[in-house]
Parts: C-alpha cells; structure tokens; sequence
C-alpha cells in the first residue's frame, strides 16, 4: 500500500492543545477541534466535559466534536477486544461536512455507545479535513470495513516461523501519523497539511459500575 506510506512523510506543526490556542486558530489560521464526551450512567446523564473523564462498564457514551472551521471527520475506534470499527461516518458515502455552529455528535442524537468489558484503553483515531478526504482515506475506511470479516494471510520470520497475523486496517495505521492527544480536550495545528488535522486519544475505559454521577 505505497499511498500509506507517503502519508506518513507529511507532517505539520502543532500549538499547544489549549482553549486559548483554539480560540486563535478560529479567528486566523490553522485548524483545530474541540472534543467533549457525554455520560449516561444510572439513568443520569451528564453535561458534556472532558474525555479524559473515566467510563465504567454499562455507561452509555456519546462524544462530540467542533471544529474551528468546517471539515469532515472520520472518527475509528480500536476497542478493548482488539477490534477496529469504523464510528463515524458509518460509511465512507455518508461522510457529511461538519461545522463550528453544527457539530458532530456521535453517535447521532438518542443515541449512544454502551460501554461493556473488557476494561482497558479505548483507542480513537480522529481524522478532521478541510476538503473532501481523498480517495485514499476512503479505501482505507473500505479496508477497516472489510477487515471486520477477514483476517491475512500470517507474515513468515527469516526463521520461516508463522507470526500472528495483523489486521490489514493495524498495518495501515502503523503507517499513518496520529499525533497522541493524551488527556487534552482540544487538538490545535498551525499550519495543517492538506491532508487536515489526525490526533489520537484513549478513553479510560475501567471494570466494574462507576460511581454515581452528580
């Protein structure tokens, strides 16, 4: 797949992921988005807030994203049970351009993502484009659909010893370049490539019932 490789050559440079480094890319150049998470936990639901926040197993999740212009976002999770899912858009012809005064909740209003074991780390791989994404994020988010029912063939060592075969969508993103956002709320570029704005960021998904939310 040459086309990941030359995506992992570009590279742009980054503010710090502040509110205040939002605000100015908002009225200037560069691009930036804002990331909140929504809880619903015991028939409570939460404002929305940070997404560093911790998720306990049976809470109902929604997350929310605004961009400091408009853009298109792919959002890809890779779970605790070390499956890739595609969550939005739900397909590649459904990707729909999103705005400061209209951002994207996911899943769609009256919805939410349950929250169910095992516990561990949630991946979120975050793409935000100005333009329509080209043709190569679409066979990527083919192939991360696909990959769901299909597992490849296992590389072979020099010792000719069979290795656990790697989904092709983890190859893929071995490839790519995502900026880890660590617990911040907002992800700022200054000067974006073409290609937009790719972060990555873990929701602390923990075991058990979480305590009763305010």
């Amino acid at each position: 797949m040459p086309w990941l490789l030359s995506l992992a050559l570009i590279t742009a440079s980054h503010a710090a992921d502040t509110a205040a480094s939002f605000q100015q890319v908002t009225s200037g150049d560069g691009l930036g988005l804002h990331l909140e998470m929504q809880i619903t936990r015991g028939g409570t639901t939460s404002d929305w807030g940070p997404v560093s926040a911790p998720i306990y197993d049976g809470d109902l999740v929604a997350l929310r994203f605004t961009p400091s212009e408009s853009g298109y976002v792919t959002l890809i999770n890779h779970g605790t049970s070390g499956k890739w899912s595609l969550i939005y858009p739900a397909t590649p012809a459904e990707l729909l351009k999103i705005t400061p005064a209209a951002p994207a909740r996911v899943p769609a209003e009256g919805g939410n993502f349950p929250v169910s074991p095992p516990a561990g780390a949630e991946g979120i791989y975050l793409m935000l484009s100005p333009e329509l994404p080209g043709p190569e994020v679409a066979q990527l988010l083919t192939e991360l659909i696909n990959s769901q029912s299909a597992t490849p063939p296992a590389p072979t060592t020099e010792t000719g010893t069979a290795e656990e075969p790697a989904p092709i969508v983890a190859l893929a993103f071995r490839s790519l370049t995502f900026r880890d956002l660590g617990s911040a709320t907002y992800a700022v570029e200054e000067t974006p490539t073409s290609i937009g704005l790719r972060v990555s960021f873990d929701l602390d998904h923990r075991a058990g019932a979480g305590p009763a939310l305010p």
